[in-house]
């Protein structure tokens, strides 16, 4: 029986967690994972503890040579892939070193979107998605005392803290009026507001920038409502896109990003996809819990296993200089569903009902339960089959 051949391109979690999983459906297979990152599989998310000078760059990776080694993964770095020819089964390179494969893993991950600004490309404007990004920030920002980010996202805010401890002044202008519009009620954005404020952070909401400006590089930012703010660095995080252009030029379906079925397959025979640049039922998932969940299930079917996708419930959670932060489901941002809540001066807990289901929990301060709960409302449990402990909030 032949020997199976499986190529991954990218090596995010998706695409690291299909290999492990790979490897334990088919121990004789060989698998090939390809990226462009200069590094083995490490932690974007803690790009910004790397930034604030917190831990080094060894500390970032999650999975060592050896890992790969022992696993007898071969790991491919700092090269990109620039044709897929599924006729013949083989993928390119820009160097024109050929792999060929039996089944492709499309793990390729997203991009910092930057907005159309006036002056967005100027020398001092940064945006933060990988290990080069960071070390380009950290060279640059030694010496400055300003800083605006556009974007109150998580990674704007958890950026924004790392800035805060190198003691840069740090500015957030969001263009909603309360902060992680895509997790948090109003209550619970502005609770979150009033404690980041207290660490050092100031904020502007409502408003958005027009023009990056300063004669050679980045030295004010102009709103729209006409304020100009004083930032020696400034940096986008108005969220991500996925990297697609590649899956288009290949003959894969595309819309916001690279369609899939529930098997985790493309339009394209043999051709799997996983991770943030997936689209499933129109909607998009961009996190590491559900990168993970996907990577695990694309190698299930890649290895001839059928296992069905069929979405999954998002959540996040944050942590800032100590601030615990959890949000799942649906955050009914207009207080429309029935729920409980519990505020004190360190706490806002809010978790939401529709009918006799749980579909959704905010945490600020306190995630006592914000597991299980996340579970519940992920599997879609009735009321009677959860701990009436989770649902009596307490702090």
């Amino acid at each position: 029986m032949a020997v199976s051949n499986y190529l991954i391109i990218g090596n995010g979690v998706a695409g690291t967690t299909a290999a492990e999983n790979l490897r334990k459906e088919d121990p004789e297979a060989k698998i090939t994972i390809v990226t462009d990152e200069s590094l083995p599989f490490y932690s974007r998310i803690r790009l910004n503890e790397y930034v604030a000078g917190e831990i080094a760059k060894e500390a970032l990776v999650v999975r060592k040579e050896s890992w790969y080694q022992d696993k007898d993964i071969n790991l491919v770095t700092a090269t990109t892939i620039s044709v897929i020819d599924s006729e013949k089964k083989i993928v390119v390179t820009e160097n024109g070193q050929e792999f060929p494969y039996d089944k492709l893993l499309y793990s390729a991950g997203s991009h910092a979107f930057i907005p159309r600004i006036s002056g967005v490309n100027k020398p001092g404007v940064f945006a933060l998605r990988n290990i080069n990004d960071a070390d380009e920030i950290i060279g640059y920002k030694q010496g400055k005392s300003s800083a605006v980010i556009l974007g109150g996202g998580l990674l704007g805010l958890e950026l924004g803290y790392a800035l805060i401890q190198a003691g840069v002044k740090v500015t957030v202008v969001e263009l909603s009026d309360h902060l992680l519009p895509r997790q948090l009620d109003k209550v619970g954005g502005a609770f979150l507001q009033k404690t980041l404020e207290g660490v050092g952070f100031n904020f502007i909401l409502g408003d958005c920038a027009t023009d990056i400006a300063g004669e050679s590089c980045a030295e004010t930012v102009i709103l729209k409502s006409g304020k100009t703010l004083s930032a020696e660095v400034v940096l986008v995080s108005a969220g991500v896109r996925p990297n697609i252009t590649l899956a288009n030029n290949s003959g894969l379906d595309t819309n916001l990003g690279l369609i899939i079925n529930e098997n985790m397959q493309t339009n394209v025979s043999d051709i799997y996809a996983a991770g943030d640049l997936i689209e499933r039922d129109g909607k998009l998932y961009g996190s590491w819990i559900t990168s993970m969940e996907q990577g695990r299930l694309a190698a299930q079917n890649m290895a001839g296993k059928p296992v069905e996708y069929h979405g999954s419930t998002m959540s996040m959670t944050l942590k800032v200089v100590g601030i615990e932060l959890g949000s799942a489901g649906n955050h009914d941002p207009e207080h429309e569903l029935e729920s409980k809540i519990l505020t004190t001066d360190n706490v806002y807990k809010r978790v939401i009902f529709d009918q006799d289901k749980v579909v959704g929990c905010v945490m600020i301060g306190d995630k006592k339960g914000f597991s299980k709960l996340s579970r519940h409302i992920s599997q879609g449990d009735n009321i009677a089959e959860i701990d009436e402990q989770l649902l009596e909030l307490s702090s």
